[in-house]
């Protein structure tokens, strides 16, 4: 089998024979940090969902969300995002909530043991590779899957391009 040298579809479009313009977030992207924290208060049921953070309007790509939680037992969550309106051109349309948006949901348990849980794992290719594009932002989420205990201090930021 032959060695090969190939080109990335972007580095084609920036500095190919034809040269075309290639999206601020694919290439020169800002990456911006968001911290967020909270406090369970009562016991929180088995689906009981966390808003963490608002994604900005426009073109913003999602690059990692780190969680911990200093709790006794162990959660099982998810990344999502609350339903959002996307533009395409001069299209508007819908996206529907998603409460796992990336695929490697897990357990949190307390920091002090493993120091949290990393969400860069996306579902599938088309989530590695599309951005949002919203018009007014997009609310990201947590959903947990066993109970949420009183007093458990969940915390961490969010890694994502703008352009």
């Amino acid at each position: 089998m032959p060695i090969t040298h190939r080109n990335s579809d972007q580095f084609d479009r920036m500095y190919g024979e034809i040269p075309k313009a290639v999206d601020v977030h694919e290439h020169y992207a800002r990456v911006r940090i968001m911290h967020f924290s909270y406090t369970q208060v009562g016991e929180g049921e088995p689906g009981s969902t966390i808003t963490i953070q608002r994604l900005p309007p426009g073109t913003v790509r999602l690059i990692r969300a780190q969680v911990a939680a200093s709790t006794s037992g162990e959660m099982h969550v998810t990344l999502g995002h609350q339903s959002y309106e996307r533009v395409t051109g001069s299209v508007r349309e819908t996206v529907s909530e998603q409460s796992d948006y990336c695929s490697n949901s897990g357990a949190l348990t307390n920091i002090a043991v493993n120091g949290g849980l990393t969400f860069d794992q996306f579902g599938d290719e088309s989530q590695l590779t599309t951005a949002f594009k919203s018009t007014q932002g997009v609310d990201l989420k947590l959903t947990s899957y066993g109970s949420i205990p009183d007093g458990t201090r969940i915390h961490g930021y969010i890694l994502f391009g703008l352009d």
